[in-house]
């Protein structure tokens, strides 16, 4: 996107072509800056903005046990285009792992651990609860998009599970905040 353009044709470009982020150039087609859903995140931060959580918040919440394997949890992201799954347990919500989690894991000395005593079929069959963030922040549905926006940047996290009465009920991601701004 050039830097004379409006956000409003950056959102409309990054929803259109289903990206997270694009990068800003000038006249010369220099990179300038990169623009994120983060960014568009951070812009309604703590701003009350009248706007429920419950209405950007997707209902449809992708989710996984806690024996998923990381195989399977990384099957799942991948195949749905997610970036993080809730682990639920009766409902609630006890962790979510994230393609960084994985990524992480793959990258430490833990997989090493695991393949001296075994094979790297079970490595992957390692329960992505092992992984996953445990202290799970969560939002309720009828909390202002501002609050969800400022615990996203204040917590450096993408997505907040949104739970009514200990249940998922739904979950807000930077994404979502597309939809306010249109």
């Amino acid at each position: 996107v050039k830097t004379s353009a409006k956000m409003g044709d950056a959102i409309e470009l990054m929803k259109e072509k289903n990206l997270g982020g694009l990068p800003v150039v000038d006249e010369e087609n220099h990179v300038r800056a990169i623009i994120t859903e983060r960014d568009i995140a951070n812009l309604l931060a703590n701003k009350i903005s009248g706007v429920k959580v419950a209405q950007l918040m997707s209902e449809k919440v992708v989710t996984a046990l806690p024996k998923t394997t990381i195989f399977e949890a990384e099957k799942t992201m991948t195949t749905q285009g997610f970036r993080r799954l809730p682990i639920i347990s009766d409902g609630k919500v006890i962790g979510i792992v994230t393609a960084i989690d994985i990524i992480r894991f793959f990258g430490s000395g833990e997989v090493f651990k695991y393949l001296r005593s075994g094979t790297i079929t079970q490595v992957l069959n390692t329960p992505a609860l092992e992984i996953a963030t445990k202290e799970v922040i969560t939002i309720g549905p009828d909390a202002d998009i501002g609050q969800a926006a400022k615990i996203m940047r204040e917590k450096n996290i993408g997505a907040i599970p949104v739970v009514k009465d200990q249940k998922l009920v739904g979950i807000i991601t930077e994404r979502d905040f597309f939809k306010m701004i249109e």
